[in-house]
């Protein structure tokens, strides 16, 4: 688990008000994906991606 963040990291999503944090959805992003399945190829052209937002 991570160290509680202080007043200025706090959002809306960690402020109680429901939702996912940005946490969660990578997680289950990670987890909903067969890696094996769909290649190193694949997994570095989304790596890029991520990188040139």
């Amino acid at each position: 688990m991570s160290a509680a963040p202080d007043s200025s990291e706090i959002t809306s999503a960690d402020s109680g008000l429901g939702g996912p944090t940005p946490e969660d959805v990578l997680w289950l992003v990670h987890e909903s994906i067969d890696w094996a399945r769909v290649g190193p190829d694949l997994l570095r052209r989304v790596v890029e991606g991520v990188r040139a937002l």
